[in-house]
């Protein structure tokens, strides 16, 4: 990494996402303390962590492994950072159960179960429970959702969002599934090859790239020549597939003719692919909307869009 500035606002969750090796984890590691930065400082509450070990730091972490310990209990592996700490056992008790509870996880059947016996949901509430049994500042989760299905994903996501707003905890989420990205995050850092592309409100970055690097990577985009988009100069510009119109019934700054190649159904979306002039565009159309339009593989549309929903640095200008 070189020259990242970060500020993490407090009481949000902040999505840090990029491809494999952008340096998503190396960054969560600076700010847990586990990696030392070359130069730079590490700041809570603006005062300087940068020597500060990881244990005196205030902060649970979320491993993309999970690092649960396999000859301990769901008990003591939710315990062992309160018994790290000193915590007398009364309260240990008394914390461990509040911490499975607050997961999902009903104590009385699940606290002296061995790890191995937990399915992959079930694992990762137990990370999550110890993790947060010792009331952290700050939360870090490094891509905790990369080994299980959808469903049970899209579930703890949901889970972390509503224990999250309810304890208030700072948390700082790395991903490189920009779908969890965009159902989990206040504000997105979409990273590249160890740079900061651009950091800010989730709505703002999708709505307003700074580039076509983050408009590719955080949502769908169509990357087209500047002209053919209707934007002056040369290069490329980018337009996002549901800002595409098909047989448009209203006036738009740009329109041309095609022929519909492929549709993939998506659930409540289609994908269309249309050709137009050589270029293949990709178009989001709800699913009610699609059926009322009427077409199919080899039917002749139009495409149409405005020139304020061009996104690029061309277009900005």
């Amino acid at each position: 990494m070189r020259g990242v500035s970060l500020v993490v606002r407090r009481g949000r969750i902040t999505v840090v996402l990029g491809p494999s090796g952008c340096g998503k984890t190396t960054l969560l590691k600076i700010i847990a303390g586990l990696v030392e930065p070359d130069e730079g400082k590490v700041l809570f509450d603006g005062k300087d962590y940068t020597r500060v070990p990881p244990e005196k730091r205030g902060i649970g972490m979320v491993f993309q492994d999970l690092a649960l310990f396999p000859h301990m209990s769901v008990y003591d592996n939710v315990a062992f950072g309160l018994r790290v700490r000193g915590v007398k056992e009364e309260e240990v008790r008394s914390r461990v159960r509040e911490a499975l509870e607050l997961v999902g996880l009903d104590p009385t059947m699940y606290a002296s179960r061995k790890i191995e016996e937990l399915s992959g949901g079930e694992q990762q509430r137990v990370a999550l429970a110890r993790s947060l049994v010792i009331e952290p500042n700050v939360l870090l989760l490094d891509e905790p959702m990369a080994h299980l299905d959808y469903k049970i994903k899209q579930r703890l996501l949901g889970e972390i969002r509503r224990l999250q707003r309810l304890l208030g905890i700072t948390t700082v989420y790395v991903t490189h599934d920009q779908a969890e990205a965009m159902s989990i995050a206040d504000e997105v850092v979409v990273m590249s090859n160890g740079v900061v592309l651009q950091h800010g409100p989730q709505r703002e970055v999708y709505e307003r790239p700074l580039s076509l690097d983050v408009a590719s990577f955080f949502g769908e985009a169509n990357l087209l020549e500047a002209k053919f988009a209707g934007i002056e100069g040369e290069g490329l510009v980018a337009i996002r597939p549901e800002d595409i119109e098909i047989n448009p019934e209203e006036e738009l700054d740009v329109v041309y003719e095609g022929v519909v190649e492929d549709l993939v159904f998506q659930g409540p979306l289609i994908r269309v692919d249309v050709r137009v002039n050589g270029n293949q565009l990709k178009v989001l159309v709800g699913r009610r909307e699609f059926y009322k339009l009427g077409v199919g593989v080899g039917s002749k549309v139009r495409l149409g869009w405005k020139i304020s929903d061009v996104k690029g640095a061309k277009a900005a200008r």
